[in-house]
């Protein structure tokens, strides 16, 4: 029994032992506020830097350092703060010649020319779901142009197949599935209106086989060299290893997605 008694003992000291190393400290003092300088805790007159009544963060910003030198202007090249305007060219600050000396004058040189942007190629494109099925001839509308555009532009066409046969391009003039796919175009000055014509000879158009028409007018000069303008632009895809019946690889050569 005494052996008892030495263990609930024993077990009951090491209880009150836990409880009394887990018991809370006692409360630190407080910290002292950045703008409090006696450190008394009280807000004092002269603690409110700033003047603005209020005692907070804003009073214990340092003093405003003092002013920094002037900077050289990009323009002075020696930097003796005068502008130079003179006849020896390695110390002439007017460097665009308008004897004013300022910033206009500390442009580099002109960079490299850069590539021809699209602003000559435009794209439309016309769904062809209501063409009936059988017609000889479909003629779409562009009102883009306020005057004849024919003799200073080209205009390519594609015919696009319907999704669920795959997406494949057919550059027209065309022969395809036995049907013979000529485009025209004109012009009708009165209503400012440009027709895109597709005539389709054999058995006429097949409504099942195309979704899309898509045109694209590239401006051009009328002649050169003898040669038609379009005659010059399907040379130029040629040589830029550009087949006219890849529909994607003629608008990334004219920079269009």
């Amino acid at each position: 029994n005494s052996m008892k008694l030495k263990q609930v003992f024993f077990a009951f000291l090491l209880v009150s032992l836990h409880f009394t190393s887990c018991s809370d400290g006692e409360d630190g003092a407080n910290g002292i506020n950045c703008w409090d300088t006696n450190g008394d805790g009280i807000d004092q007159e002269n603690e409110d830097v700033n003047g603005d009544n209020e005692f907070d963060f804003l009073d214990c910003m340092g003093t405003q350092g003092t002013q920094g030198d002037p900077g050289t202007p990009c323009w002075d090249l020696n930097n003796n703060g005068q502008p130079d305007i003179t006849e020896d060219k390695d110390t002439n600050e007017d460097i665009n010649g308008d004897n004013v000396v300022n910033a206009l004058d500390c442009r580099g040189a002109d960079g490299q020319q850069g590539e021809d942007g699209n602003a000559n190629v435009q794209r439309w494109v016309f769904d062809t779901s209501n063409i009936e099925n059988g017609s000889s001839i479909a003629t779409f509308e562009i009102t883009d142009f306020e005057e004849n555009p024919l003799p200073d532009y080209v205009f390519l066409c594609w015919l696009e197949q319907v999704p669920n046969l795959g997406v494949t391009f057919y550059s027209i003039p065309s022969v395809i599935s036995g049907r013979n796919y000529l485009v025209s175009q004109t012009y009708e000055e009165q209503d400012t209106k440009l027709g895109i014509t597709i005539g389709i000879t054999g058995p006429g158009w097949q409504a099942t086989l195309f979704s899309n028409l898509h045109v694209v007018a590239v401006e051009t000069s009328t002649t050169m060299g003898g040669k038609t303008s379009q005659d010059t632009i399907w040379e130029d895809l040629k040589k830029s290893g550009v087949a006219i019946e890849d529909y994607h690889a003629v608008m990334a050569y004219f920079g269009m997605k």
